[in-house]
């Protein structure tokens, strides 16, 4: 595991690069399913013990899709923004 954590120090990206600020996002974006799968785990168990539903698991997958829709397109539109401001300064050069 030390090397590991070695090896990714040794060929982190330079501080001003686009990958810098992307990479803890597109880490974090495996949580998306994670957070559906938990809920529907939570309704199942919900349901079976109590007859209980809170709401249904479409609405939430939707509330979370929707949510890293924006999450992404945010970043997106961030790093488009900071690509053509690099272009920009390259030229002036």
């Amino acid at each position: 595991m030390v090397r590991v954590v070695l090896l990714s120090a040794r060929y982190w990206p330079a501080e001003d690069t686009l990958m810098k600020r992307m990479l803890p996002v597109m880490g974090n974006m495996a949580g998306l399913p994670q957070a559906i799968l938990t809920f529907a785990m939570l309704d199942i168990f919900l349901y079976n013990a109590y007859e209980v539903r809170f709401i249904p698991l479409w609405i939430v997958a939707v509330i979370v899709m929707a949510a890293g829709l924006a999450v992404l397109g945010m970043f997106f539109f961030r790093v488009i923004r900071e690509a053509r401001r690099l272009r920009a300064k390259s030229r002036q050069e």
